[in-house]
């Protein structure tokens, strides 16, 4: 839902695709794409949101909320909740490295 409300489509819809070509994608290896290139897509949304705006933290936020491996996504909603408010509050995300340079 976060990643429909944040680019205006599906994670692996593309404007005019046929059920059985995203259902191959959810199913496939393929990870679905970031919500700033979705965007990037889509002239009405595009027009009114830059996609520079998702780029970064939300791309990471949503991504990892849908990684196949469920060792690789939020361990709870709370996790994510926590980083969707430390992203609005400017604070480093817990879904990143802790690298100094980010942290900074």
């Amino acid at each position: 839902v976060l990643y429909e409300l944040l680019c205006g489509q599906r994670p692996y819809a593309q404007r005019g695709d046929a059920a059985p070509v995203v259902c191959a994608r959810v199913l496939g290896d393929a990870p679905c794409r970031p919500p700033s290139v979705a965007l990037a897509d889509s002239p009405q949304l595009g027009a009114l949101v830059p996609s520079r705006a998702l780029r970064g933290d939300l791309d990471l936020i949503v991504l990892k909320a849908l990684a196949r491996d469920p060792e690789h996504r939020y361990g709870s909603v709370d996790a994510l909740v926590d980083d969707l408010d430390r992203h609005r509050s400017g604070h480093p995300l817990r879904a990143r490295d802790g690298s100094w340079r980010y942290r900074a």
